[in-house]
């Protein structure tokens, strides 16, 4: 029932903001997720997050009320309300990605790094996550933003379930892709959303069952580009798309760069147009000013938080100085062989999931480009070429960047023989670009007069069938050594003495480290460390022991059964558990002996 309510106080920022605020249906979502995360965000930072969850749901429940009364005494029926079969669809794809969801794990050590322990730890404490906590220090700064929707529903369910996390972030995906369907044009969206699904899902993998945020900045860089495009009067998409543009900061660091990209887009554009005058783009410039001033400051919000806890930020590595080592690739032979590879990756690398070259996703592209110029009727024919030809400038521009950052901050060509993850940051900004092309030629081509049913349904069987098998495969897929973690976590939780924080040393071994991140997500709010094992002597060993209160052997050696040898009679075994007892409680004092009592 709490879950219902989440979903119905959605419902009722949906309905207000089309109705209210005049944003289109199939754009309200979009607008009110983003909005809702940027929200939350802000209550967050004044340690207020669960009042914040409590206000948006109750003014959303007020809202749908409000909504279903004035619809009932409109006298208008189902029938009459052309709006009525979009929410249905919209409707119907959260309960699909709901069902899509049910019994997910995590199924990658990034899922557990950050979007799972985070979304776990704000469940916990209701607060964002302070410098006391088990989470990595480094993973500290990463923005939150998809992590406070998840923890609003998991507020309304009143339970922490990583099933509703992957819902909660497919709802998120899902408002994205909804912004191509109209009602005006309504079959023809129901395509183009399962053509961009699957298409998208090509380039991210198993978009519906994947916790990573890559995919998720990809669609809203296309949502984003989408309305600014298709979406007329200019001045009202440009606040409607001030929200998205502020939560893309949210999900990702990244996203900044992007949403700064974007507004360099839409700005050019609109300053470029001869139709528009001159107190138009007055009020263009306005709104886009009022976005960039929320956008720097959410930045410079997040980083004095980020300061007043201490947590660590990203290296400056990409400085004047590096930059220009990095361009001389005549003199620096380093750079030279690092360019040699960025080249190589950027033609010949893996696009996609099926391996394919980029060489020829940018055939394609280039294909796309000349058929939606061809097709384009001759009154946007020049707002079209104008904003292919930005698109392709910033395209320039976001290679150049992933440039610097694999010369300069992965060393390829020093440290790699090869680049690092180009294909992750390259497809965040192409992979959407590419999308709307194909979105553009779809619907001015092949779709401009009517969407026949095969088509309709053979796209949607598609699109159902690779979801559905993804998420077959991902339950297939589950790494053993992952199964064996939930395992052990569960035995330790059974073992270690109920209440207060515990604090527990993993011993490395095979794994130790994707061991280590997983503990210490499903052992929040314990203080899991990985111990500095081996010592360099019985008597450090025994000051490090002191330490903690319990110690996983996960594996052992001959140096650790060697150390282990004095506290403990008997055999020390892979995957055991033992309480680290310090005789009359003084645990300072170098001359109190320890002993190990094994639990399991």
């Amino acid at each position: 029932m709490g879950l219902l309510l989440s979903i119905c106080c959605l419902f009722g920022f949906f309905i207000t903001a089309n109705r209210v605020l005049k944003i289109p249906v199939g754009q309200a979502p979009f607008f009110c997720v983003s909005a809702l995360g940027v929200v939350l965000f802000f209550f967050a930072l004044f340690n207020r997050l669960e009042l914040g969850a409590g206000l948006v749901l109750w003014a959303g429940l007020i809202l749908l009320a409000g909504a279903g009364i004035f619809f009932v005494r409109s006298g208008k029926t189902a029938h009459q309300d052309r709006a009525i079969p979009m929410v249905l669809v919209f409707a119907g794809m959260v309960v699909f990605s709901f069902v899509i969801a049910l019994g997910m794990t995590f199924t990658t050590v990034d899922d557990y790094v950050w979007w799972g322990i985070v979304g776990k730890y704000l469940f916990l404490y209701d607060h964002l996550p302070t410098p006391d906590t088990t989470i990595i220090n480094r993973h500290l700064g990463y923005t939150p933003g998809t992590a406070l929707i998840h923890y609003f529903f998991h507020q309304g369910l009143e339970q922490y379930r990583p099933a509703i996390s992957y819902f909660a972030q497919n709802l998120i995906l899902i408002s994205a892709l909804f912004v191509v369907i109209k009602k005006e044009q309504f079959r023809q969206g129901l395509f183009l959303l399962a053509v961009i699904a699957v298409v998208l899902g090509l380039f991210c993998g198993s978009i519906f069952t994947k916790m990573q945020v890559d995919y998720l900045l990809s669609a809203f860089f296309f949502a984003i580009l989408w309305i600014y495009y298709d979406t007329e009067p200019a001045t009202q998409k440009l606040w409607v798309l001030s929200a998205p543009l502020l939560f893309l900061f949210l999900i990702k660091e990244i996203g900044f760069a992007m949403s700064v990209l974007l507004i360099i887009i839409i700005v050019s554009d609109l300053l470029i147009q001869k139709g528009a005058g001159m107190r138009q783009k007055v009020k263009f410039l306005a709104v886009t000013a009022v976005t960039i001033a929320g956008l720097f400051l959410l930045k410079g919000l997040w980083q004095s938080h980020c300061q007043a806890m201490g947590f660590v930020n990203f290296s400056g590595a990409i400085n004047p100085a590096s930059i220009k080592a990095s361009l001389d690739i005549f003199g620096n032979e380093a750079a030279r062989k690092g360019f040699y590879i960025f080249i190589k990756g950027l033609f010949f690398g893996e696009a996609d999931r099926l391996n394919m070259p980029y060489i020829l996703w940018f055939a394609a592209a280039g294909f796309l480009w000349y058929k939606n110029i061809l097709l384009v009727q001759t009154a946007r024919a020049h707002h079209m070429r104008r904003l292919f030809n930005i698109l392709f400038a910033a395209f320039i521009l976001w290679v150049v960047m992933n440039y610097f950052m694999q010369l300069i901050v992965f060393r390829i060509g020093v440290s790699y023989p090869h680049t690092v993850g180009l294909e992750r940051y390259l497809n965040i900004y192409f992979a959407p670009v590419l999308l709307f092309l194909l979105a553009c030629y779809l619907k001015q081509g092949p779709l401009k007069k009517r969407v026949p049913n095969k088509a309709l349904a053979s796209i949607l069987i598609v699109f159902f069938l690779i979801t559905t098998l993804s998420r077959i495969e991902t339950s297939l897929r589950r790494e053993p050594h992952f199964i064996e973690a939930q395992a052990l976590a569960e035995k330790i939780e059974k073992a270690i003495a109920p209440g207060g924080q515990q604090k527990i040393a993993v011993i490395p071994g095979k794994n130790d480290n994707e061991l280590w991140i997983q503990l210490l997500y499903y052992l929040l709010p314990h203080d899991i460390k990985k111990g500095a094992f081996p010592a360099a002597s019985q008597k450090e060993f025994a000051n490090i022991l002191k330490i903690y209160d319990y110690v996983l052997f996960y594996t052992v050696n001959d140096s650790i059964l060697k150390w282990t040898a004095p506290f403990f009679n008997g055999q020390i075994e892979p995957g055991s558990f033992y309480k680290v007892v310090k005789k009359n409680g003084e645990q300072d004092s170098h001359k109190v002996p320890v002993t190990l009592k094994r639990m399991f």
